[in-house]
């Protein structure tokens, strides 16, 4: 999910503030009364992301779990690796409590998210070598003054 604000609440829930469509528009133009149009930068002033990923117990536990944000041209805006004590913990409790799946929950918070590219913001998390869609924000940037 992509959104305003994300925070961790008592009991595991998490509130989420402003959730965001599959697509926004920004506007490219400066404000009139700010700077030139050469001067200014498209941003977000907050974009915060939350996952829930669900990794299969009955696979082999491997180091390295990741997730990523990318922006439309492949570059890397964010990158998180889960401690791997934390993930073996994890997968132990969750076998032992019979679950199927392991369930890991990340967010994670931008300010001044500066859009430079237009185009799909994608979410991917990688486990054991294997890469996993998580969500996609596809940014494009108008003239209008509406964003969405």
């Amino acid at each position: 999910m992509f959104c305003e604000h994300a925070r961790s609440e008592r009991g595991g829930v998490a509130s989420l503030i402003g959730v965001m469509p599959d697509r926004i528009n920004l506007k490219a133009a400066a404000p009139k009364d700010k700077v030139s149009d050469a001067d200014y930068k498209p941003a977000l002033p907050n974009l915060a992301v939350y996952t829930r990923s669900r990794i299969p117990l009955d696979r082999e536990l491997r180091k390295g779990v990741v997730i990523q944000m990318l922006s439309p041209s492949g570059e890397e805006v964010f990158s998180h690796q889960f401690d791997d004590e934390f993930v073996a913990n994890s997968f132990d409790a969750a076998r032992s409590d019979g679950k199927e799946y392991l369930i890991l929950i990340s967010q994670f918070g931008l300010q001044n998210f500066p859009v430079i590219d237009e185009g799909p913001f994608t979410v991917w998390v990688e486990y054991g070598g294997e890469r996993f869609f998580s969500g996609r924000l596809h940014i494009s940037l108008s003239t209008e003054d509406s964003e969405g």
